[in-house]
């Protein structure tokens, strides 16, 4: 059996900013509108030009807003896991 140790605030934050940049690199976010789009089409395309699941999109539109309604229709129960797995950027 494995002993996890607790992390601190500081590990947590440099894992989110990790599993957020792994799978929707940092320069192309941020250098991207779509984190302030309405639009359904402009997540798709996002997500295509990133070859991520758009899942993935729309969950961290949803995240960085607070706004977890929007792109409902987008979410997958248990998708985003099964992206991530599928990746292989994260390990079981």
């Amino acid at each position: 059996m494995t002993m996890r140790l607790p992390l601190s605030r500081q590990q947590k934050k440099e894992a989110d900013e990790f599993a957020r940049n792994a799978l929707n690199p940092s320069e192309l976010w941020k250098g991207s509108f779509v984190r302030f789009t309405g639009s359904g089409e402009q997540v798709l395309q996002f997500a295509k030009r990133s070859k991520v699941g758009v899942s993935i999109v729309a969950g961290r539109i949803r995240r960085e807003r607070g706004e977890y309604t929007l792109f409902s229709d987008m979410i997958g129960q248990g998708e985003a896991k099964r992206l991530i797995r599928s990746s292989r950027v994260l390990e079981d």
